[in-house]
């Protein structure tokens, strides 16, 4: 983000070696950040997630975006707490699934030995997941809009640079 933006804050309530440790949801949580922020972007804990939103939109000047799996717009009770009162501006559909697993995130573009329970040994696979994702955004100079929605096609292998995945280390389960 920091070749979009000349500030940017990256933290998690976790030290994973990079970025601030903050309780994001910590009453403390802006004074810690030093600063309100035009943006807040993040990939908030799924059960935590509308917490996480309703405290963007406090803190944030002029927008939020989450990454959340799709099933997040699912359920009376968020629909309560959150989208009846503060539908997001859009929301945006990835085309292709992201994957994404917990740890080194594997290439997705390179197949690694997976354990097949059916054939009873190692077999070739690229890494997948049949979770999907979108980006859903308030923008707060279009507050009180109908929600869009949009497709992202976003062809990851034209976005992906070098280094962005580690060499595989594990094989996985299947």
């Amino acid at each position: 983000m920091s070749e979009y933006s000349d500030r940017v804050i990256g933290s998690d309530i976790q030290d994973l070696g990079f970025g601030r440790v903050i309780d994001f949801l910590a009453e403390n949580a802006s004074a810690m950040i030093n600063a309100r922020s035009n943006w807040i972007i993040t990939n908030p804990p799924f059960k935590h997630g509308d917490a996480f939103v309703l405290r963007a939109l406090e803190l944030a000047e002029d927008g939020v975006a989450v990454l959340v799996r799709c099933a997040f717009a699912e359920g009376r009770g968020r629909y309560e707490r959150l989208f009846r009162d503060n539908p997001p501006t859009v929301r945006l559909q990835f085309v292709d699934r992201v994957v994404m697993h917990k740890g080194d995130p594997p290439d997705p573009d390179i197949p690694l030995p997976v354990w097949d329970k059916k054939k009873r040994k190692y077999v070739m696979r690229k890494p997948s997941t049949a979770t999907s994702y979108e980006w859903m955004v308030w923008d707060k100079s279009r507050a009180g809009q109908k929600t869009e929605t949009d497709w992202l096609d976003t062809k990851r292998a034209e976005l992906t640079r070098p280094g962005d995945y580690d060499a595989p280390k594990l094989p996985l389960a299947a």
